[in-house]
């Protein structure tokens, strides 16, 4: 079709940019591309366990399993300019996670970095290390794709910057195939994500005996709290579900390789991050299941259900009472209203987050380097 394109993700792990970026791969290798997915080991056996990636397990010439290593930065910069000894050179290739330095010089490569984090990468003491990878990229890349507004906003003040970045249209996507509902939900609240500290998932699990309390003063006992994630907060997560105030509240903490399946059945889904929720996977996938949305009014996350009915917003700096009112707001409804308000809450989001105002994005960001 044109050059060949290469989208290399260097996490050894599995989040939402690792599920979207992965999907625009198959979509486009699809639509006849020459695109390559080149992931680690890890984070490629994770995918399979997904369903929504099952068919990564029949093998692919143009996905690309490699070893990162003990995942530091240098191991996986060696990792990826190894690769590319044996690859065509002058391709276009994408880093949305972390940009590797020497591509372009060495192999005459075009290249595209994304910024996909809700924070600003600042050059100060506490983030120098993380930053100056992310400002080397956007300094020596070819075009920058910046998933956050206000981040964008900030890149395009920069001279140097200003003619070469562009927002990612849409945010996210959930493709509808994948994510439904019969919109009768029993009260099951949901908190699906990584258990990272940006999240508050902690935070949130620490509250669940007031929250609970609250909840049965007003008559409502028949709810059940489930937290699905890994990361840095889950031991801590199980060590405080395991101690005895939390012996009679209604909660299951675990990890799933079928978030489908527990967003089909959520009532209710919590998306509590710290800096913004905006764009993120889960919450649009949430909703996309009709799943009514309890998330902190910070950043952009207003862009995610601006134009919905049918929300709530807590503080960034939440409290039990707090969450404990926006599950109030909806568990007053009747049944009617309820299955009533998941309908509007889905139709809203199959038009939101339509697979297709992404992929657009993605096709004429490579098609402007002659894919």
């Amino acid at each position: 079709m044109g050059r060949r394109i290469y989208i290399i993700l260097a996490a050894q792990g599995l989040g939402g940019a690792e599920k979207r970026f992965s999907s625009i791969w198959h979509r486009l290798l699809l639509d006849g591309y020459d695109i390559h997915l080149v992931v680690d080991h890890i984070t490629f056996d994770l995918l399979c366990r997904q369903p929504d990636y099952a068919n990564l397990k029949n093998g692919s010439t143009n996905i690309h399993r490699l070893n990162f290593g003990d995942g530091r930065y240098r191991s996986y910069c060696a990792a990826v300019m190894n690769f590319f000894k044996s690859q065509p050179s002058k391709a276009i290739v994408h880093y949305p996670l972390a940009w590797v330095a020497g591509t372009k010089q060495k192999y005459g490569h075009t290249t595209i970095v994304s910024w996909v984090d809700s924070s600003f990468p600042k050059l100060n003491a506490e983030s120098f290390k993380n930053s100056l990878g992310a400002w080397l990229g956007f300094t020596f890349s070819d075009w920058i794709d910046v998933l956050n507004p206000s981040n964008l906003k900030k890149i395009a003040t920069i001279p140097f910057f200003k003619n070469k970045c562009s927002l990612t249209s849409g945010g996210t996507q959930v493709d509808p195939n994948l994510y439904s509902s019969s919109h009768v939900k029993n009260s099951r609240y949901v908190f699906l994500g990584r258990t990272e500290p940006e999240k508050q998932c902690f935070r949130f699990a620490h509250m669940l005996p007031e929250i609970h309390e609250i909840l049965c003063k007003a008559g409502h006992t028949t709810h059940e709290f489930i937290i699905r994630g890994s990361g840095s907060e889950s031991l801590k997560i199980r060590e405080l579900l395991s101690t005895k105030i939390f012996q009679d509240i209604p909660v299951d903490f675990g990890y799933t390789d079928n978030p489908n399946d527990e967003l089909a059945k959520a009532a209710i889904f919590f998306s509590l991050q710290r800096t913004s929720n905006y764009p993120s996977k889960a919450l649009a996938e949430a909703m996309v299941c009709g799943a009514f949305p309890i998330l902190t009014e910070t950043g952009e996350s207003d862009l995610m259900v601006k134009g919905c009915e049918n929300y709530a917003f807590v503080p960034k700096e939440f409290t039990a009472r707090d969450i404990a009112s926006a599950i109030l707001k909806y568990e007053n409804f009747s049944t009617l209203e309820k299955i009533e308000i998941s309908k509007n809450i889905s139709s809203f989001a199959l038009e939101r987050f339509d697979p297709e105002v992404q992929i657009t994005y993605f096709k004429n960001l490579y098609k402007k380097y002659g894919a």
